[in-house]
């Protein structure tokens, strides 16, 4: 099982780009350490940060409202994540495929619920993947 942020992906970059345009839209200031700090943090301190950051220009929220708000700005907001794949994905699970080894690329973050990509398993077929061809 291959996860999808940081292995398969290289999504924090993204990610920061992502929130300094969010920040920039409500005109919340954030400085680039403030930032640098959300990186791998888990979901809830993620939220703790954005009710932080919202309460900075007067919205006094809990954090579901702040993940609310947070997600209704990034609906709609497509990630092509083919283009931030990582150097030499494809030919490892190329590789895997000509083998006949089983794999599946599994990821979580609060950006997209769940997803599953390439799933592989007895009596199931393959969810499909934009990422592996």
């Amino acid at each position: 099982m291959f996860d999808m942020d940081g292995v398969i992906v290289d999504t924090e970059a993204y990610y920061q780009i992502e929130q300094r345009e969010f920040f920039e839209e409500f005109g919340i200031e954030v400085t680039d350490e403030e930032l640098l700090a959300t990186v791998g943090v888990s979901f809830q301190s993620f939220q703790r940060s954005l009710v932080d950051w919202l309460g900075r220009i007067g919205r006094v929220v809990t954090p579901d409202e702040a993940l609310r708000i947070y997600r209704d700005w990034k609906n709609g907001r497509e990630v092509d994540y083919a283009a931030l794949m990582n150097p030499g994905v494809h030919e490892v699970l190329a590789g895997l495929k000509e083998r006949g080894e089983r794999h599946t690329h599994a990821g979580r973050s609060f950006s997209a619920n769940a997803f599953l990509l390439g799933r592989e398993k007895p009596g199931m077929e393959p969810v499909p993947s934009p990422l592996v061809p």
